[in-house]
Parts: structure tokens; sequence; C-alpha cells
């Protein structure tokens, strides 16, 4: 897991899923790791945005892939798409 603070202009991974951050100048991320792998034993995380405590969006990443990032809700197509293994 990982936390930290990000200013929200050009902020790529957030853009990439379809997440509009203009409202906000700054938020606070936290980057899970998750249990499930990818079809090929690579790695999945999740980082979930917050401002001022409030859960304003996330993304996922597929480890290696470019970009790889996915929105949190395409979770399940993915394994349904045997591109993350259960």
């Amino acid at each position: 897991m990982s936390e930290g603070t990000q200013d929200t202009k050009n902020y790529l991974p957030a853009s990439n899923v379809g997440i509009d951050l203009k409202p906000y100048k700054e938020m606070y991320i936290t980057t899970y790791l998750l249990k499930e792998t990818q079809n090929t034993g690579k790695k999945i995380y999740a980082s979930i945005y917050q401002v001022n405590g409030d859960i304003i969006g996330g993304n996922g990443h597929l480890e290696t892939w470019e970009p790889g990032d996915f929105s949190l809700k395409d979770k399940k197509r993915l394994i349904n798409d045997g591109k993350i293994n259960k």
C-alpha cells in the first residue's frame, strides 16, 4: 500500500478512465496491491482518490501494460475476458 498527495493537473491515470479532476486542485491517493493477478502472473493495483476525506473516484492498473489503467467498474469484465485471474 502507498499513500500520497498529487496535483490533479494532467494526472493521466484518472483521465484514462474518464474521471474529471477539473474541479479539484489536489487529491490524496491510496494505492493497494490486489490479491488477484493478471493471467501472466503480473500484479494488479487499485488507487482510490480522495479530496477532503471524500472519495471522488479511483482506477485500477495492470503492471507492465501501457497505459494499463482501467476503471474499477471494469474489473468483472477483465476477469470474464481472461485478463485477470480470480
